[in-house]
Protein backbone atom coordinates (compact mmCIF):
# COMPACT_ATOMS: atom_id res chain seq x y z
CA UNK A 1 0.00 0.00 0.00
CA UNK A 2 1.81 3.22 -0.58
CA UNK A 3 1.90 6.35 1.23
CA UNK A 4 -1.09 8.64 -0.14
CA UNK A 5 -3.58 5.31 0.06
CA UNK A 6 -2.40 5.10 3.77
CA UNK A 7 -3.13 8.59 4.37
CA UNK A 8 -6.69 8.58 2.86
CA UNK A 9 -7.00 5.29 4.87
CA UNK A 10 -6.64 7.94 8.10
CA UNK A 11 -8.66 10.40 6.96
CA UNK A 12 -11.97 7.81 6.57
CA UNK A 13 -10.45 6.82 10.02
CA UNK A 14 -10.83 9.91 11.27
CA UNK A 15 -14.30 10.40 9.83
CA UNK A 16 -15.50 7.08 11.07
CA UNK A 17 -14.26 8.08 14.67
CA UNK A 18 -15.73 11.30 14.50
CA UNK A 19 -18.89 10.29 13.08
CA UNK A 20 -19.48 7.84 16.03
CA UNK A 21 -17.92 10.30 18.83
CA UNK A 22 -20.77 12.65 17.98
CA UNK A 23 -23.17 12.66 15.28
CA UNK A 24 -23.96 16.32 15.61
CA UNK A 25 -21.48 18.48 14.42
CA UNK A 26 -20.43 16.44 11.56
CA UNK A 27 -19.64 18.41 8.49
CA UNK A 28 -18.62 16.98 4.72
CA UNK A 29 -18.07 19.25 1.90
CA UNK A 30 -17.10 19.99 -1.64
CA UNK A 31 -14.92 22.76 -2.85
CA UNK A 32 -13.37 24.16 -6.14
CA UNK A 33 -10.45 26.41 -5.59
CA UNK A 34 -8.37 28.93 -7.60
CA UNK A 35 -4.81 28.02 -6.98
CA UNK A 36 -2.06 30.64 -6.97
CA UNK A 37 1.47 28.66 -6.62
CA UNK A 38 3.79 30.54 -4.47
CA UNK A 39 7.00 29.50 -6.50
CA UNK A 40 7.81 31.69 -9.22
CA UNK A 41 9.56 29.16 -11.43
CA UNK A 42 6.45 26.92 -10.80
CA UNK A 43 4.23 29.57 -12.20
CA UNK A 44 6.57 30.44 -14.98
CA UNK A 45 5.92 26.71 -16.59
CA UNK A 46 2.23 25.95 -15.02
CA UNK A 47 0.35 29.25 -14.09
CA UNK A 48 -2.58 29.45 -11.25
CA UNK A 49 -5.51 27.44 -11.85
CA UNK A 50 -8.47 25.21 -10.46
CA UNK A 51 -8.48 22.86 -7.84
CA UNK A 52 -10.60 20.55 -6.55
CA UNK A 53 -11.22 18.74 -3.36
CA UNK A 54 -13.36 17.82 -0.35
CA UNK A 55 -13.69 18.03 3.71
CA UNK A 56 -14.80 16.10 6.52
CA UNK A 57 -15.22 18.09 9.59
CA UNK A 58 -15.92 17.20 13.22
CA UNK A 59 -17.12 20.27 15.77
CA UNK A 60 -15.95 19.23 19.01
CA UNK A 61 -17.48 22.46 20.77
CA UNK A 62 -19.72 25.22 19.61
CA UNK A 63 -16.34 27.30 18.59
CA UNK A 64 -13.70 24.86 17.92
CA UNK A 65 -13.74 21.91 15.06
CA UNK A 66 -11.18 19.31 13.79
CA UNK A 67 -11.07 18.76 9.91
CA UNK A 68 -9.70 16.17 6.98
CA UNK A 69 -9.64 16.76 3.90
CA UNK A 70 -7.52 16.82 -0.16
CA UNK A 71 -7.28 18.87 -2.57
CA UNK A 72 -6.31 18.00 -6.44
CA UNK A 73 -4.45 20.57 -8.81
CA UNK A 74 -3.31 18.99 -12.34
CA UNK A 75 -2.20 21.41 -15.21
CA UNK A 76 -0.37 21.13 -18.48
CA UNK A 77 2.86 23.44 -18.96
CA UNK A 78 6.03 23.95 -21.04
CA UNK A 79 9.36 23.83 -19.93
CA UNK A 80 10.71 27.24 -19.84
CA UNK A 81 14.32 26.06 -21.96
CA UNK A 82 12.93 23.14 -24.34
CA UNK A 83 9.28 23.88 -24.22
CA UNK A 84 8.24 20.88 -24.30
CA UNK A 85 4.96 19.51 -22.65
CA UNK A 86 5.21 19.04 -19.30
CA UNK A 87 2.06 17.78 -16.82
CA UNK A 88 2.20 18.32 -13.15
CA UNK A 89 -0.13 17.23 -10.14
CA UNK A 90 -0.48 18.28 -6.79
CA UNK A 91 -2.30 16.13 -4.61
CA UNK A 92 -2.10 17.59 -0.67
CA UNK A 93 -3.95 15.31 2.11
CA UNK A 94 -4.50 18.11 4.72
CA UNK A 95 -5.95 17.76 8.35
CA UNK A 96 -6.19 20.76 11.06
CA UNK A 97 -8.25 22.33 13.73
CA UNK A 98 -10.60 25.21 13.05
CA UNK A 99 -11.50 27.83 15.56
CA UNK A 100 -15.21 29.29 14.84
CA UNK A 101 -14.94 33.32 15.84
CA UNK A 102 -18.92 33.41 16.50
CA UNK A 103 -21.77 30.64 15.70
CA UNK A 104 -24.80 31.09 14.41
CA UNK A 105 -26.03 31.42 10.88
CA UNK A 106 -22.80 33.34 9.54
CA UNK A 107 -19.94 31.70 10.90
CA UNK A 108 -16.02 33.28 10.37
CA UNK A 109 -13.23 31.02 11.56
CA UNK A 110 -9.63 30.85 11.54
CA UNK A 111 -7.74 27.23 11.30
CA UNK A 112 -4.28 25.96 10.78
CA UNK A 113 -2.81 22.53 9.83
CA UNK A 114 -0.75 19.99 8.31
CA UNK A 115 -0.63 18.77 4.95
CA UNK A 116 0.82 15.19 2.94
CA UNK A 117 1.73 16.90 -0.58
CA UNK A 118 2.16 14.03 -3.06
CA UNK A 119 3.63 15.74 -6.53
CA UNK A 120 3.93 14.35 -9.60
CA UNK A 121 5.73 15.88 -12.34
CA UNK A 122 6.00 13.92 -16.36
CA UNK A 123 7.70 15.23 -19.55
CA UNK A 124 10.15 14.08 -21.77
CA UNK A 125 13.11 14.84 -19.17
CA UNK A 126 11.79 12.44 -16.43
CA UNK A 127 8.96 11.60 -14.38
CA UNK A 128 9.56 12.73 -10.88
CA UNK A 129 7.64 11.91 -8.29
CA UNK A 130 8.07 13.27 -4.74
CA UNK A 131 5.82 13.23 -1.24
CA UNK A 132 6.88 15.59 1.90
CA UNK A 133 5.25 17.33 4.86
CA UNK A 134 3.79 20.94 4.78
CA UNK A 135 1.94 23.41 7.06
CA UNK A 136 -1.26 25.44 6.18
CA UNK A 137 -3.76 28.34 7.47
CA UNK A 138 -7.26 28.81 6.17
CA UNK A 139 -9.97 31.63 7.70
CA UNK A 140 -13.15 31.64 5.79
CA UNK A 141 -16.65 31.91 6.76
CA UNK A 142 -19.39 29.52 6.81
CA UNK A 143 -22.89 30.67 6.08
CA UNK A 144 -26.04 28.29 6.63
CA UNK A 145 -28.13 27.78 3.94
CA UNK A 146 -30.69 25.94 5.91
CA UNK A 147 -31.25 23.20 8.63
CA UNK A 148 -28.36 21.02 7.04
CA UNK A 149 -26.59 23.19 3.58
CA UNK A 150 -24.05 25.92 4.01
CA UNK A 151 -21.51 27.74 2.05
CA UNK A 152 -17.85 27.87 3.00
CA UNK A 153 -15.97 30.45 1.77
CA UNK A 154 -12.33 30.07 2.14
CA UNK A 155 -8.52 31.34 1.33
CA UNK A 156 -5.53 29.62 2.28
CA UNK A 157 -2.33 29.56 2.96
CA UNK A 158 0.25 26.66 2.53
CA UNK A 159 3.76 25.76 2.02
CA UNK A 160 5.75 22.04 1.20
CA UNK A 161 9.19 22.46 0.16
CA UNK A 162 10.50 19.75 -2.18
CA UNK A 163 13.43 18.64 -4.03
CA UNK A 164 12.70 16.97 -6.94
CA UNK A 165 16.22 15.98 -8.31
CA UNK A 166 18.72 19.30 -7.88
CA UNK A 167 15.58 22.08 -8.05
CA UNK A 168 14.17 22.95 -5.02
CA UNK A 169 10.55 23.58 -4.81
CA UNK A 170 7.45 24.88 -3.13
CA UNK A 171 4.08 22.89 -3.60
CA UNK A 172 2.10 25.77 -1.79
CA UNK A 173 0.82 28.90 -2.60
CA UNK A 174 -2.63 30.73 -2.09
CA UNK A 175 -5.63 29.34 -2.40
CA UNK A 176 -9.50 30.80 -2.34
CA UNK A 177 -12.59 29.60 -3.40
CA UNK A 178 -16.03 27.99 -2.28
CA UNK A 179 -17.33 25.07 -0.77
CA UNK A 180 -20.71 23.71 -0.17
CA UNK A 181 -22.00 20.97 2.12
CA UNK A 182 -23.56 19.24 4.82
CA UNK A 183 -24.02 19.21 8.34
CA UNK A 184 -25.71 16.69 10.78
Amino acid sequence: MNASRNVWAGIMLFAAVAGLARTEGLTIQARGLYFHPSDQVFRDIYGNGISWGGELGFKLTKRIGIWAGGDYFSKVGKLVITEEETKVRIAPLTAGAKYYLAVGKFRPYAGAGLGYFHYKETNSIAIVEKNDIGFLVRAGFVFKLGAAFFMDIQGTWSTCSVQPLEVKANLGGLSAGVGLGLEF
